[in-house]
């Protein structure tokens, strides 16, 4: 599962108060990224057309410096002399292991919902909730 956001990295406000968030799981990192950015660029593009009706007129004019501040930071910090990350993804091999995976990370209880299922590929898909799963930053 790859998590990304988006927000303008140009002097002064941007056009919306916050980033702009997409989230998707794919066959590789990189095509789950992929996914992630598109999710987060068509989301920024329907928020700034106007097409979204739950960031208000008031919604904007928030203070939300410090969290642009730290959002642009992020996307321009320079990591190039920093060594790669360590990608612990250690390999989960059966449904029960990776359960005691997440509820020993006090995440659980797991919530999951059946929301559709292609009989003849052999696919349901779920959809999954994590109530003890924390968000990086909340502003509401």
């Amino acid at each position: 599962m790859v998590w990304c956001q988006t927000i303008e990295t140009g002097p002064g406000e941007p056009n919306l108060a916050l980033p702009t968030e997409g989230y998707a799981a794919g066959p590789s990192v990189a095509a789950a990224a992929e996914s992630a950015m598109l999710e987060a660029l068509s989301a920024r593009a329907g928020a700034i057309s106007g097409a979204r009706d739950d960031q208000t007129r008031e919604h904007y004019r928030r203070s939300t410096d410090r969290i642009v501040a730290k959002a642009r930071q992020l996307i321009l910090v320079d990591t190039s002399g920093l060594p790669p990350p360590a990608l612990e993804a250690g390999v989960v091999s059966d449904l029960d292991s990776l359960i005691d995976r997440v509820l020993s990370a006090g995440m659980g209880p797991i919530l999951t919902v059946p929301v559709g299922t292609d009989v003849e590929a052999g696919v349901a898909c779920m959809r999954t909730i994590l109530p003890g799963a924390s968000p990086f930053s909340i502003l509401r």
